[in-house]
């Protein structure tokens, strides 16, 4: 192992750890050959971890700050004490970034980094989408209108996109 700190690849919402550890080229074997040392979990209820059965009393009723306030923690924790590390680094796949978001926001501790990848930051309001798709379908009837520009100016008055972006 060449660095200090161990890498927690964390899979996004209905997938697994094979997600980030299918056969063939992965982040995670692509870290283990530069020297990482990689931990990839399952989050509750997903792959090999203990999934709510008809008859038992685990339910499917968490939320995603149950699931930052809880599970990254313990996650967390049995990596560093494995490892014997006192941080780790974060790479999170949507949902897997969103939980670190929370946990992060909430004090966190003991992440050195974390990286997201394709974890939205924000959420538009169903509104503002329902009118965006409104929108597209007028595009159609315009064929001479840049789709990117015109989709610019609506969300300028959206709220989505600041003004002084909108010549970009």
């Amino acid at each position: 192992v060449r660095y200090r700190e161990p890498v927690i690849l964390c899979h996004g919402l209905g997938a697994n750890h094979l997600n980030l550890d299918l056969p063939g080229a992965t982040l995670a074997s692509l870290l283990c050959k530069e020297g990482f040392d990689v931990w990839i979990p399952d989050l509750r209820g997903m792959g090999t971890s203990e999934k709510p059965r008809l008859f038992s009393r685990k339910r499917w009723n968490w939320t995603s700050q149950e699931q930052a306030e809880l599970d990254i923690p313990a996650i967390i924790a049995m990596v560093k004490e494995k490892t014997d590390s006192k941080n780790v680094l974060w790479v999170g796949h949507s949902m897997g970034g969103m939980l670190m978001y929370i946990y992060l926001a909430n004090g966190g501790q003991s992440v050195s980094a974390a990286f997201a990848l394709a974890s939205p930051v924000t959420f538009i309001p169903q509104w503002r989408m329902k009118v965006i798709l409104q929108c597209q379908g007028i595009i159609k009837l315009l064929p001479f209108l840049p789709q990117s520009g015109f989709m610019r100016i609506v969300s300028v008055f959206l709220g989505i996109l600041p003004r002084n972006q909108l010549a970009a």
